[in-house]
């Protein structure tokens, strides 16, 4: 079984590239440890009913396996972290 990331995003938002440039990395270096890693940008003003979904009011959040895990950008060893639990 795979693990989905989900990172929500808005237009204007300044750090939503940070949270967007920190999955990325952590993708990429740890596709190898977590077979089936993938991860998608969802825009929140194009798409509102996620952002409603998960009770998101700002940008960014990180979704993984359909769970809100992050609000803000996560540093790269929370989101290991995160992944690890699974």
């Amino acid at each position: 079984m795979g693990i989905e990331i989900i990172i929500l995003t808005a237009p204007g938002c300044i750090t939503c590239d940070k949270a967007k440039t920190t999955v990325q990395k952590v993708v990429e270096q740890d596709q190898q440890a977590f077979p089936g890693l993938s991860y998608r940008t969802v825009d929140v003003a194009e798409s509102p009913e996620i952002g409603a979904q998960y009770g998101v009011l700002s940008t960014p959040a990180i979704i993984i396996n359909d769970t809100l895990a992050f609000r803000g950008v996560p540093k790269e060893n929370a989101l290991r972290k995160k992944l690890e639990s699974l």
